[in-house]
């Protein structure tokens, strides 16, 4: 082969090279632009998801804060619930101390309850025993009256005596009596 022919395949072989690199070049042109819409469509997807993300992380932050202002808040209310509890402890405490002191009281009251139940019967005797004197005192009054009406009668006779005695004492000698 001479050069000419060496030439020729080479600028054909060349050519063909040139043609499938062309082809090649259009087949990425094409690929390019489908990439480059592909690329757009994604940024747009990815710009949709980002602002979503965006709009959940706000979201989310703001969950996060009403979350946070909850559990300040449940603090709170566990350290008033602890003061509250141990409270009624106390006071619980205090119930069963007073509830030990009124079952002492009740039972002081049931024995002076009974202390008083025999002084009443007691009194009831002894009012019995008062009512009893009191009629003999009574009874002892109407005779003591009876027996004063008595001597009174008696000494009224006694002074009528006593007065004819000094009436006669008294009285002239006009005749004595034989001596």
């Amino acid at each position: 082969m001479t050069s000419m022919d060496e030439l020729d395949a080479r600028v054909t072989a060349l050519e063909g090279e040139v043609r499938a690199i062309r082809q090649d070049a259009a087949a990425a042109r094409v690929l390019a632009g489908g990439a480059d819409r592909d690329v757009s469509a994604m940024e747009a997807t990815l710009r949709e998801h980002t602002a979503k993300l965006d709009s959940h992380t706000a979201t989310l932050d703001s969950h996060t804060a009403t979350l946070d202002s909850h559990t300040a808040t449940l603090d709170s209310h566990t350290a008033m619930l602890r003061e509250h509890t141990a409270m009624l402890r106390d006071h619980t405490t205090t119930l069963d101390s007073h509830t030990a002191t009124l079952r002492e009281h009740t039972a002081m009251l049931r024995d002076h309850t009974a202390t008083l139940d025999t002084h009443t019967a007691k009194l009831d005797v002894h009012k019995s025993l008062l009512e009893s004197l009191r009629e003999t005192q009574v009874e002892q009054g109407h005779r003591m009256d009876s027996m004063e009406s008595e001597m009174r009668r008696g000494f009224s006779m006694l002074a009528v005596g006593q007065a004819e005695i000094l009436s006669l004492l008294n009285r002239p000698n006009d005749a004595e009596p034989p001596g």
